[in-house]
């Protein structure tokens, strides 16, 4: 997967968007996607115990440039745009790194959405998937009503982890 689809390094400044990228690179060099029945793993997306890589690459202004927003911040603003439109390219065919297996129109047709019209199909949330297809997050109620407890959690990762 890495060999066909590296982590694209040009992508600078980018949280939310490199995921996608590497979603439709991979759907059309020929790869599928396929996620467990039961909820194995959770991404922690509160930051409020770490700081953000905004906060560790914070940089003031220089000497003489007077106050507001320094020539650094603006370019980290200009780098993270161009990534951002990288990612867009990408989603409607045009952009670095896609495959010729499959078509980005057919992974944007097996989601539900349409990229250049930024809208989305009725239906398209569940994949055209019952809703019951999909685990219950982290934190939700289970069909008991009693809260999901993190040795199950950690039972279902051990589990998972040994049938690889």
């Amino acid at each position: 997967v890495i060999k066909d689809c590296p982590y694209d390094g040009t992508l600078h400044h980018l949280f939310f968007g490199e995921e996608m990228s590497m979603a439709v690179r991979l759907y059309t060099h020929g790869y599928d996607f396929f996620s467990p029945a039961q909820s194995v793993c959770y991404h922690k997306w509160t930051r409020d115990h770490r700081p953000t890589i905004q906060e560790d690459t914070k940089v003031t202004s220089a000497p003489g440039e007077g106050s507001g927003s320094s020539k650094s911040e603006l370019v980290v603003q200009e780098q993270r745009k161009k990534s951002i439109d990288v990612v867009k390219s990408q989603l409607q065919g045009m952009g670095p790194g896609l495959g010729t297996v499959r078509s980005t129109d057919d992974f944007a047709s097996h989601l539900g959405v349409c990229f250049r019209n930024e809208t989305i199909s009725s239906g398209a949330e569940c994949v055209g998937l019952s809703p019951d297809s999909f685990a219950p997050s982290i934190g939700a109620d289970d069909s008991d009503g009693a809260p999901v407890d993190k040795e199950e959690i950690i039972s279902l990762v051990s589990s998972f982890l040994n049938n690889l």
